[in-house]
């Protein structure tokens, strides 16, 4: 089992936070995230491999740091087709029998959930996000048994293309694997996750470090104060 991160171009990343955060600011969020998901799957013990899936230069630096490789998407690709060719060059090149598509936007992943995750897959497992509307990691064995429907309402879609085909499927509603970031609203989310594991005394990761030291959680009104 591989798994694929698609990373799509930084400068131009997270639109939909434009009103609470400027675009640098986008940008260094995006690369924390991403930081984090890849630290989360170089320690799940059940993934052969990590491979990035983008065009972006500087995923090479971040594929040496966390031992990943690179898979060079063709220009023009849309998400659905570029995870599809990449699985297809795991499967020929490296031998994987199967492949674990994770988004680069769920920061609060830990190698953990991507273990529960894998212990009892069989053919699909589906991570929807927490409004069970998108798609946050899709675990097929063998790679792209189905046709991949991203397209920020891909959850629904992707169950039913499995069902069609007679496949077996199965949910798993992992609560930090299911916070991806696009909203206001899910950085808020995010950062009460953050303040409650700061109060506990366990991590924050690198994406709540940020938003902290960068002043974006004071920012938006829930700072830590323990």
């Amino acid at each position: 089992m591989w798994a694929i991160v698609p990373l799509k171009y930084f400068d131009d990343a997270k639109s939909r936070l434009a009103d609470v955060l400027s675009a640098t600011e986008r940008q260094l969020l995006v690369r924390t995230m991403a930081r984090d998901v890849l630290r989360a799957l170089s320690g799940c013990s059940m993934l052969q491999g990590v491979l990035i899936n983008s065009r972006e230069s500087e995923v090479f630096s971040l594929a040496q740091e966390f031992s990943a490789e690179v898979f060079i998407e063709p220009s023009g690709c849309d998400l659905s087709r570029s995870v599809t060719l990449a699985s297809e060059w795991l499967e020929r090149e490296r031998g994987a029998n199967g492949t674990l598509i994770v988004h680069a936007d769920i920061p609060l992943a830990t190698s953990a959930d991507f273990n529960t995750l894998l212990q009892n897959h069989q053919q699909l497992s589906f991570v929807p996000d927490d409004e069970e509307q998108g798609t946050n990691c899709i675990a097929a064995t063998p790679p792209n048994p189905i046709d991949y429907r991203y397209d920020g309402k891909s959850f629904a879609p992707h169950l039913a293309a499995a069902e069609s085909l007679g496949l077996t499927s199965q949910v798993c509603r992992i609560e930090r694997l299911q916070l991806d970031i696009d909203t206001r609203a899910d950085l808020e989310k995010l950062l009460i996750a953050v303040n409650t594991a700061r109060a506990a005394g366990e991590p924050i990761g690198e994406t709540g470090t940020y938003l902290e030291a960068s002043g974006i959680a004071q920012r938006l009104g829930t700072p830590y104060s323990g």
